[in-house]
């Protein structure tokens, strides 16, 4: 069946909304235009003048449709091409031109096919003729790229014909209904497709990015920088002795180049591609940018899943149809984000093979374990899915988004290679540590030189340009090394620009991040501060944080999502402790408050809570949340025992779980809001409760009876955690002192009181809030007091232990990789056979230290007190690899050990091996003494060294000197102790 198209009667208001539309794109893009950086809404703004009209007859109803589609398709070719070249002063002539000669549609026939893939329908083919004039005539350029402008308009064509169907379905569904009633279910479903597709452009196209004010309409599209990614590949080699090592190489890529060219590959064979990053590193935009491209290339079906919507039951071709179905609506201005039917079951009639996009592999459970569980469950499903449908048949291929430890755990579980997983790479300069190389000198290819590119500029520029500011002045912020932080994600950037710390305060945000998420808060306060449900309910700045706060901890319990109006109610009680006035709140229920930032329903509707589009504000909140919660707890401990406040702490954190981004923002917090004078008091106060808890345990049974043995574990280590993190928090405000005016709980440090009732204890609490297992909380122990404890045997890797009170703990056998422990007091540490690998002791105090048979690999010790340490029989020698960089520093030591500056006066190095240390001085070897069998670095003189010459030996610092120091050190403790007891 065809239609024929007919004139409408307003055929001249068509026509001047289309040329008006057209025209206003072309200034809008020029460099002296308005900013209305969104090409498409200047189109529809022409075409809602004709609101009203009502042309009924089929035949003008197409004619409609070719008209818009045609119009939207030119804009779009217009677009790319003025990126190449500037408007000519004939613009207005070439528009009027162009769309005289292509709109010659009177008694032209219309099919069901051109409403899918108008661009090899004959109603086009003289504006495929008149296109290239059009160009030539409109702008300055000469430059047509003719071979590929006909494929383009094609492409075009496409989107402005899903973009006119879906923008008034019920208009236009009379064409559908007519041309498909002869083509079958099949042209059905092209459409059902073309209105899919339209929902997932318009995120990319037309949808704003975040912004403060409510008025922004710049587009994703406008502003987005195609990312460089890079990935694994390892290999054995065998080596002369028969032997075989582990051979890895890093490739860097364009990330569209290389998720296209797994496109073009046999999906029999590698069905299923992961692309990961951390949080505002830019995946979720890749993954709308990219589902545009690949539809625009229209030899794809694109399914876009959103899998904080999706529930796994099991049977994942189940899942997608309901997903599908409960998401499809027909009526949507910008298209259906779900389907009709199971797209799975349509393949078996269609020969378009399906690319689906799994977006938020971390995002399938508000609880850490179930959503590593269920990653692993979705990849697994997909693979087992995937591979029987592959073997005949259309293809469909899985490209699945997530944050890499998801990931990376998913994969292995499924048994999908990780050369597979392909990482989003920053926006700044990137080196080997970028692709997660240990050295300079590991197999890098990047054939397309990408890694010197720095990416901020070019984002910089393309928002300078579409602001109207001057795009060749770049600020200081968007290069300075000391705005890295915020700068080396996509997010974060953005984040910094719109702020007001993109200018002359750029220093500040350097120095502490939360201020430019502060900013932005308080914008959003001003923007809504005169709504009549803000003046209404008297809610002022102060309230709309406290309000934002219990949001952050609402979606921090919920692993990145709100629970629902009960559970933020529970949370805003517990936190405003106001609820009296709040209950009967419009302005303060979950809604009204999620909706003020951005957030989106975690389903159809706020029944499943709510979630942050941009997940950093999320982290910021909680870990703001966090803080001051703390904060009114230590201040109610003033006139409260523990037992009274201990249950509200717990229901409050409940199962939340700390995020390196949460105690982050945690500790800038802290040092943005606190003055060392308050940060002590509350710390103080905040430790009787951590000390209660260590004792007595948090009553999690009381109040959830109901939960299994694992789960109140569970939520006794995240209340436990969330305790000493934010006492640790407070701590770090106040200024380190001189630690031997404090021989005993410095004021700097988190004094607990660590109980006694077994050999291991303190080593057994450690581990019960995951220490030893390397959770998160590891990075929460900044200024800890260990001191005098036992941790025999235990793993203290990658542990935050900066300033911490380690002054005669036994550490023996221990591991301490990757960890950092600057500026802590170790004297009389006992770390005797331990292993510091890529370990951070910079400046710390290690007078009468013990290390002897210990392994040193890439460790800083500069500017250390040594004095009287024993480094007896220590393993530090050359021909380790020393490249990896400590997590919390990012640096790394090319040696076994940096010396530089150290005091190593009386230093026991008998039968030391020490040839593998940097920066010894003759005179710190001098001023230590050693044996004939210390292995010293080569470039040191032993001919020089003066007690090997005169071959003297000195008394060893030998454990039982040790052991009296304790003894007698413990003795002064516990004379203090009493004398603090008998104190009024």
């Amino acid at each position: 069946m065809t239609i024929i198209l007919s004139a409408p009667k307003k055929k001249p208001n068509y026509f001047d909304a289309g040329f008006s539309g057209i025209v206003a794109v072309l200034e809008a893009l020029g460099p002296t235009g308005p900013n209305i950086p969104n090409v498409l809404s200047n189109l529809k703004s022409g075409f809602d003048a004709l609101k009203g009209i009502t042309e009924d007859e089929p035949g003008h109803r197409a004619w409609i449709w070719a008209y818009k589609t045609l119009s939207y398709a030119a804009s779009d070719v217009l677009k790319a091409q003025l990126i190449k070249a500037p408007l000519s002063g004939q613009k207005d002539d070439a528009v009027k031109e162009f769309l005289e000669a292509s709109t010659q549609f009177e008694g032209q026939e219309l099919d069901g096919l051109a409403l899918t893939n108008p661009g090899i329908s004959p109603l086009f083919n003289n504006a495929h003729k008149a296109l290239g004039t059009m160009i030539l005539k409109a702008t300055t350029g000469s430059d047509l790229g003719v071979d590929t402008l006909d494929e383009r308009f094609k492409q075009a064509l496409r989107t402005g014909s899903s973009r006119t169907l879906c923008e008034d379905p019920v208009y236009f569904r009379v064409l559908e209904d007519g041309l498909t009633g002869l083509a079958g279910e099949g042209a059905r479903r092209d459409g059902h497709w073309a209105r899919h597709a339209n929902w997932v452009s318009y995120q990319y196209t037309d949808a704003p990015i975040f912004s403060p004010d409510e008025e922004e309409i710049i587009p994703l599209e406008a502003v987005y920088l195609p990312p460089r990614c890079f990935w694994h590949q390892t290999k054995k080699d065998a080596k002369k002795d028969g032997t075989e090592v582990l051979h890895k190489t890093a490739h860097v890529a364009n990330l569209h180049r290389t998720a296209h060219d797994w496109l073009a590959s046999d999906a029999r064979h590698n069905p299923i591609r992961v692309v990961t990053g951390g949080p505002g590193s830019g995946k979720s935009s890749f993954a709308r940018a990219f589902a545009h491209e690949v539809i625009q290339r229209g030899a794809h079906r694109v399914l876009f899943l959103q899998l904080q919507h999706m529930t796994l039951t099991g049977s994942l071709h189940d899942d997608i149809a309901r997903y599908v179905d409960r998401r499809d609506t027909s009526t949507g201005h910008s298209g259906s984000p779900g389907l009709p039917g199971n797209p799975l079951d349509w393949r078996k009639t269609d020969e378009v093979p399906i690319l689906m996009i799994f977006d938020g592999l971390d995002e399938l459970s508000t609880k850490d374990e179930e959503g590593e569980r269920n990653a692993r469950e979705l990849l697994l499903a997909l693979k087992l899915m995937l591979s029987p449908m592959n073997t005949d048949g259309t293809p469909i291929r899985a490209l699945v988004l997530g944050r890499n430890l998801a990931c990376q755990a998913a994969m292995t579980a499924a048994n999908i290679p990780l050369e597979h997983m392909l990482n989003v790479a920053p926006i700044t300069k990137m080196n080997h540590a970028t692709c997660m190389m240990r050295s300079p000198d590991d197999d890098i290819r990047d054939p397309e030189h990408l890694m010197d590119a720095d990416q901020r500029v070019n984002y910089w520029k393309n928002w300078a340009t579409l602001k109207g500011l001057n795009s060749k002045e770049i600020p200081d912020a968007i290069t300075s090394t000391s705005m890295r932080e915020l700068t080396v994600e996509p997010l974060l950037l953005h984040l910094l620009i719109i702020s007001k710390y993109c200018g002359d305060d750029w220093e500040t945000a350097a120095n502490n991040k939360n201020v430019v998420y502060e900013d932005i808060l308080q914008k959003i306060f001003e923007r809504n501060k005169n709504k009549p449900h803000f003046r209404a309910a008297g809610v002022d700045e102060p309230l709309f944080f406290e309000f934002m706060e219990c949001l952050g901890i609402a979606a921090w319990r919920g692993n990145g999502r709100t629970g629902d109006e009960n559970d933020f109610r529970q949370i805003r009680k517990l936190h405003l402790n106001r609820e009296r006035k709040f209950k009967d709140f419009p302005a303060a229920s979950l809604k009204s408050v999620a909706l003020n930032i951005h957030t989106r329903a975690g389903q159809e509707d706020a029944s499943s809570g709510f979630e942050f589009i941009h997940k950093s504000f999320g982290e910021y909140l909680a870990a703001r949340g966090l803080l001051y919660h703390a904060l009114k707890t230590a201040t109610a401990l003033e006139e409260n025992e523990p037992e009274d406040l201990e249950q509200q702490w717990c229901q409050i954190i409940g199962f939340a779980e700390l995020t390196p981004e949460i105690i982050s923002f945690l500790y800038d917090e802290a040092r943005l809001k606190l003055t060392p004078d308050t940060a002590a008091k509350q710390k103080n106060s905040l430790t009787e409760l951590i000390n209660w808890a260590l004792m007595h345990g948090f009553s999690v049974n009381k109040i959830a009876p109901e939960l299994s043995w694992n789960e109140l574990a569970t939520q006794q280590r995240c209340a436990v955690s969330a305790l000493i993190a934010s006492a640790s928090a407070m701590a770090t405000v106040i200024p380190i002192g001189d630690w031997d005016t404090a021989e005993f709980n410095a004021p700097w440090t988190v004094n607990i009181d660590w109980p006694k009732s077994q050999k291991f204890s303190t080593k057994d609490q450690l581990n019960n809030i995951g220490v030893s297992v390397e959770t998160t909380v590891i990075g929460a122990l900044r200024r800890i007091n260990v001191s005098d404890q036992s941790l025999w045997d235990c793993s203290l890797s990658r542990t935050n232990l900066e300033g911490a009170d380690l002054r005669y703990t036994t550490a023996t056998w221990s591991l301490l990789i990757g960890s950092n422990l600057e500026h802590a007091s170790l004297s009389g540490f006992d770390a005797t056979n331990a292993i510091f690998i890529d370990t951070n002791l910079r400046g710390c105090c290690l007078y009468a230290a013990r290390f002897p048979y210990s392994k040193f690999e890439g460790v800083d010790m500069r500017s250390c007190d040594l004095r009287k340490a024993d480094f007896s029989n220590v393993v530090a020698p050359t021909g380790g690899r020393y490249n990896m960089l400590n997590p919390y520093t990012g640096l790394s030591v090319k040696g076994s050990i940096d010396l530089e500056g150290a005091d190593l006066t009386e230093a026991d190095l008998s039968g030391a091996d020490l040839s593998g240390v940097l920066n010894l001085s003759i005179d710190a070897v001098n001023s230590a003494f050693g044996n004939a069998n210390t292995k010293l670095p080569d470039y040191i003189d032993r001919d020089k060294v003066t007690w090997l010459i005169e071959n003297t030996s000195k008394p060893k610092h030998h454990l039982v000197h040790h052991q009296t120091r304790f003894k007698q050190r413990m003795k002064r403790k516990s004379n203090l102790q009493e004398r603090s007891k008998k104190a009024p």
